[in-house]
């Protein structure tokens, strides 16, 4: 499945000096064209309790700050930690009854795919005016349970299959004309991967939310922005 798309964006930036900048702090805008970096904070407020959980004495944030970064060479900032990953997944499990069962539905698909392990990163490249970068997005393998349908006559035993593994890949270049003039060629699922069948998925027959619909698709970028 081939598709050509081509888009060109028109950027205008703005910026505007605060009413007080002597007693307002601010950040400036992000352009688009500069280093972001990206740090977690803990907030802790102990003078009021929580409103929510009247027990708690105090109340509690975590906050991400994006701000401008003066090199893009440090470290990448996961999408959540290891431990935070298994919480999510702890969060698909299901007891429909007090004190019975528990279902583990990570590694299996029930509203949608929740597959054990999913991961996702990128390479960039610049130099001068050129750049390039190769991103790639993983899904791993997971289990999906057919069961019959007998409000419309379905009947069947339930069985078990196994969906495979996807791995999209990604790859662009561009360059920067230097006067506001930017071009980027984007390949996106180079290797053409279709969607996994399955079962109980939507009219696409497939996890539209999980899986790209497109084959290996093809996008022209041209970009202009002013100062």
């Amino acid at each position: 499945m081939r598709t050509l798309a081509v888009a060109t964006a028109l950027t205008l930036t703005l910026s505007a000096s605060p009413a007080s900048a002597a007693t307002t702090p601010y950040l400036p805008a992000p352009t688009g064209h500069q280093p972001v970096g990206v740090t977690t904070l803990s907030l802790k407020d102990a003078s009021r309790p929580d409103p929510w959980v009247p027990t708690v004495p105090y109340r509690e944030l975590m906050v991400s700050v994006f701000y401008p970064a003066t090199s893009a060479n440090g470290p990448k900032k996961q999408y959540m930690t290891p431990l935070e990953s298994e919480r999510n997944l702890e969060r698909q499990n299901e007891q429909p009854f007090l004190q019975g069962s528990i279902f583990h539905r990570a590694g299996t698909f029930d509203i949608g795919a929740l597959p054990h392990w999913r991961a996702s990163g990128s390479i960039d490249w610049i130099s001068g005016p050129w750049s390039a970068s190769y991103a790639a997005e993983y899904t791993g393998h997971y289990v999906e349970w057919v069961w019959p349908f007998p409000p419309f006559d379905i009947f069947f035993d339930e069985y078990r299959r196994d969906v495979d593994a996807v791995l999209y890949q990604d790859v662009s270049g561009g360059f920067d004309f230097n006067n506001g003039v930017t071009l980027r060629a984007v390949i996106s699922n180079v290797f053409d991967e279709d969607p996994p069948f399955i079962n109980s998925g939507s009219i696409e027959n497939t996890d539209p939310g999980t899986y790209r619909l497109l084959g290996r698709t093809y996008f022209l970028e041209l970009k202009y922005a002013f100062d």
